[in-house]
């Protein structure tokens, strides 16, 4: 019988609770994952096809249904897989991005701002500003993470259109939260006539924390930085 049993659960007289995992050892049939050479348990299965249906449900489902793992909020990422490294001239990456985790509430909850550079396959979070804060001082730090950009990008002999194009601005919206931030940026860009270039991204996502979890292949490669 395959049963999802743990240590002290009851089991039945006569029957043999077993573990199947979707990637296994062929010899050993104890958990293997993929990248490590692990094979689909079941012969009907290929590899293609459960990668996919993995990728799909996310890092913190697909270890739950196919690993019998779960995951505790607070374990998912390992400070050694974390390098600290000197950050690069800006021209020099392949491409840079802020993006703001807002609030709606205006003191209340915890807002997010980070600057991220992407070289090759490496992501460096080269700036950020987590704190509970009111949204026009969100709003204040993401104009003056655009004024360092600039700035720095200016003694580097980045014209500003290519800054534009080479560093764009989003924060996370929805129909309630779009209207309410883009006036605040407005009103901040309208008192130093100069607008933000500020983009809502109203993606439909799946699950928060499942999305962070699926950082954990970038990040155990060494890959965030």
């Amino acid at each position: 019988v395959v049963g999802d049993v743990n240590e002290g659960d009851p089991l039945r007289e006569g029957l043999t609770h077993i573990k199947v995992f979707a990637f296994e050892d062929p010899k050993t049939h104890k958990k293997l994952l993929p990248v490590d050479g692990g094979v689909p348990a079941w012969p009907r299965y290929t590899r293609a096809h459960l990668e996919n249906r993995m990728k799909k449900m996310g890092h913190r489902a697909a270890m739950r249904n196919f690993f019998h793992e779960d995951i505790k909020d607070g374990d998912i990422f390992k400070e050694e897989d974390l390098p600290w490294v000197p950050p690069m001239n800006l021209d020099k990456y392949d491409a840079l991005i802020t993006y703001n985790d807002p609030s709606y509430k205006d003191q209340g909850d915890t807002k997010a701002i980070v600057l991220v550079g992407k070289s090759g396959s490496k992501y460096d979070v080269l700036w950020c500003w987590v704190r509970h804060a009111s949204r026009k001082s969100m709003v204040l730090a993401h104009y003056l993470i655009d004024d360092v950009v600039t700035r720095r990008s200016s003694t580097l002999g980045i014209t500003l259109g290519k800054i534009e194009s080479v560093c764009p601005h989003y924060f996370e919206a929805n129909f309630i939260q779009e209207e309410l931030f883009m006036s605040e940026y407005k009103n901040e860009g309208d008192r130093r006539k100069r607008q933000l270039r500020i983009r809502g991204d109203k993606r439909v996502k799946g699950d928060k924390g499942g999305r962070i979890e699926d950082l954990t292949p970038i990040a155990e490669s060494g890959c965030l930085r």
